[in-house]
């Protein structure tokens, strides 16, 4: 499925490496902040508007593809 949404992704080394999908910018900050505020690694990490192909497995949405 086809949505619009945010993404707080990981970045490392300028490239992201990882990402996770949150339907409400407030859930996308909040998890940011909480990683900001755990970890003392010196990653990056942010939340972009994004429109993806998502699959449901589950109660989980996994990112399949980043549309343009």
């Amino acid at each position: 499925m086809k949505e619009t949404l945010f993404v707080l992704f990981l970045t490392l080394g300028g490239e992201p490496i990882e990402w996770t999908p949150h339907f409400k910018l407030s859930e996308c900050l909040a998890v940011k902040r909480k990683i900001d505020r755990l970890s003392k690694s010196g990653h990056l990490y942010s939340c972009k508007k994004e429109t993806v192909t998502l699959e449901q497995n589950g109660d989980k949405y996994i990112i399949v593809d980043f549309i343009e």
